[in-house]
């Protein structure tokens, strides 16, 4: 309707796109078509007034279009440029040794208790806790990896203390135990392969329990140094010796036990 724009708000002039304003008609627009500078500069403007400037994904075509200042040799164009990705950056960042309120940290248990129990899953089977203990595990930005990377010793300790079950498996077979074991990094973060390894054995991960491949995660282990700790760990009980005696002999148990120990048997 002509006779009646809607007048979009747009941004303040910013110092690293020139001090440009966005286009408000079609005329203005027209007048940039063979500037290509300023056409950059208007995708760059549009995106920050529509996405807002705390969003996280606005600061990369920003840093894209220095680098390209940055190679052409326009290096005061480059730095205004990550200057204010920085800044936008930095408005958005939250420290990770904030503490929170005795209250707050109930509140963030809570709602890890329930997503817990909504049991999630990949379509590889992993739960949440496979996922915290797995250095293929995804993280979403590069700049996160040097805050947070997985496995995460921390991560798997809340989830655990959060009511994780500690000997879910995968599609595989494979529990958290399985999964951490396998972790190529043993020297250089041996303490988080020892957390971990720990925080499962404490919260009753079953160290003899074998995935559907009949390997257990000390016949999974690829390093000595996970061997070596999770057989430092591995105290067999006698409901476990029973139990794998019973798979060893093949011996029938199925209905002749109460159903409550049928699985505990099917995974030894």
């Amino acid at each position: 309707d002509g006779d009646n724009i809607l007048e979009k708000e747009v941004l303040p002039p910013i110092h690293a796109y020139g001090n440009r304003t966005e286009c408000r008609n079609p005329q203005e627009l027209e007048s940039i078509r063979q500037d290509r500078d300023a056409l950059h500069m208007e995708g760059l403007i549009v995106r920050e007034r529509i996405l807002g400037a705390d969003n996280i994904d606005v600061s990369h075509p920003i840093i894209y279009r220095g680098a390209v200042y940055a190679d052409n040799m326009e290096f005061e164009q480059c730095i205004k440029l990550w200057l204010h990705a920085l800044h936008l950056r930095q408005k958005v960042c939250i420290s990770t040794k904030t503490q929170c309120s005795e209250e707050d940290q109930c509140k963030i248990n809570k709602q890890i208790y329930n997503l817990i129990h909504l049991d999630p899953r990949t379509r590889e089977g992993f739960t949440l806790l496979h996922l915290a203990v797995n250095s293929n595990t995804p993280v979403d930005d590069f700049h996160t990896n040097d805050v947070c990377s997985f496995p995460n010793a921390l991560v798997t300790k809340l989830l655990l203390d959060c009511g994780a079950e500690v000997n879910a498996v995968d599609n595989e077979g494979n529990s958290a135990l399985h999964i951490i074991v396998q972790y190529n990094r043993p020297i250089s973060d041996f303490l988080t392969l020892h957390s971990i390894i720990i925080s499962l054995v404490e919260a009753g991960a079953h160290t003899d329990m074998t995935n559907k491949q009949n390997k257990t995660p000390l016949d999974k282990s690829t390093t000595g140094v996970s061997e070596i700790l999770l057989k430092t760990q591995m105290k067999m009980s006698l409901k476990c010796l029973a139990a794998r005696a019973v798979r060893a002999n093949d011996i029938n148990y199925q209905d002749q036990i109460p159903r409550t120990l049928e699985e505990f048997v099917g995974f030894h």
